[in-house]
């Protein structure tokens, strides 16, 4: 577990969903707030670091580099 809120799952379930969705929306490792939502690859990505990432439960499949490594046998 990371030392910031939003890589603790506890901390989210405990937060509403409205105020989480907002929250989410920062990078998780500079805390930019220019972030954008890149639908190709399905990943949040941030415009100040180019830090990428994906929010778990966000679209109704699991992502494609999750369900390729589970293809080739890993366990994810």
């Amino acid at each position: 577990m990371g030392g910031r809120p939003g890589w603790n799952k506890d901390y989210w379930k405990k937060m509403d969903r409205e105020t989480a969705r907002k929250l989410r929306t920062t990078c998780p490792k500079c805390g930019s707030d220019r972030t954008y939502y890149n639908k190709k690859f399905k990943v949040w990505r941030c415009g100040n670091c180019e830090h990428s990432w994906v929010i778990e439960g966000m679209g109704d499949r699991i992502p494609w580099w999750k369900r390729f490594f589970r293809w080739l046998g890993f366990q994810v």
